[in-house]
């Protein structure tokens, strides 16, 4: 599935260089990419959905949660070490098999919506395939570009966050003073999200490497999109 509006996105990708600063750039792509059209969230919304539902279409996600924190270390690690150090460090992280902090609170989140439900199926080939992409576009490319491509998929699930916390609370499905993972999320993740589109804004500004930075941010979005592809019941 594609961004609603079923715009084509060369035509974005190209404008998007244009883009007088970094920050113009992201809200051009987050307009691109309006997630509170994306199937999952029209489904979520759907008088017939109810919270177990919910919390099941949401367990795969914890996945995507666990990755997203090695594509940070990744990322962090290279603007400080050279390529060969970082390159080397995060897949011995990956090779644990036990949850990081991160999957941890949003298990934790989920259980407090559904404490008897299981969290741990199989993940969805979509989650799957857009983690490995992310992850190796940290490793691989300019760490401005992994910045950049993590910066998008931070600004894009704050927005996200707030859309499923709006929802639960519309419902009656957490208590409002709980400290359930979409209801923080917001106000937590925008500090991370500055901190990389900072890191990425220094390749923005050279117009040689301009391009690849946009590039990651509609790759970024993208994988995002594509995620949610995995967590809509078909």
């Amino acid at each position: 599935m594609f961004p609603s509006h079923k715009q084509s996105l060369s035509e974005p990708w190209s404008r998007l260089s244009q883009c007088s600063t970094l920050q113009a750039a992201v809200e051009q792509v987050a307009e691109i990419y309006e997630f509170q059209w994306h199937p999952y969230f029209l489904w979520m919304r759907t008088i017939g959905v109810d919270r177990k539902q919910f919390v099941r279409s949401q367990i795969p996600f914890q996945y995507a949660v666990e990755s997203f924190s090695h594509a940070f270390i990744a990322v962090f690690d290279r603007a400080e070490l050279n390529q060969h150090q970082a390159a080397e460090a995060v897949p011995a992280e990956l090779s644990s098999n036990t949850p990081n902090p991160p999957q941890l609170a949003f298990q934790r989140c989920l259980r407090t919506l559904e404490p008897r439900i299981p969290l741990s199926p199989t993940c969805p080939l979509d989650i799957t395939a857009a983690n490995r992409s992310i992850l190796n576009h940290c490793l691989t490319q300019s760490v401005e570009s992994g910045a950049a491509m993590l910066g998008m998929i931070e600004y894009l699930y704050v927005d996200i966050s707030a859309t499923i916390s709006q929802i639960i609370q519309q419902r009656n499905w957490a208590d409002p003073n709980s400290d359930f993972y979409y209801m923080i999320h917001e106000a937590l993740e925008i500090n991370p999200s500055r901190d990389l589109l900072t890191l990425a804004n220094r390749a923005w500004r050279n117009p040689e490497t301009r391009p690849q930075v946009a590039q990651s941010l509609m790759l970024g979005a993208q994988y995002l999109w594509e995620m949610y592809d995995g967590l809509y019941p078909e």
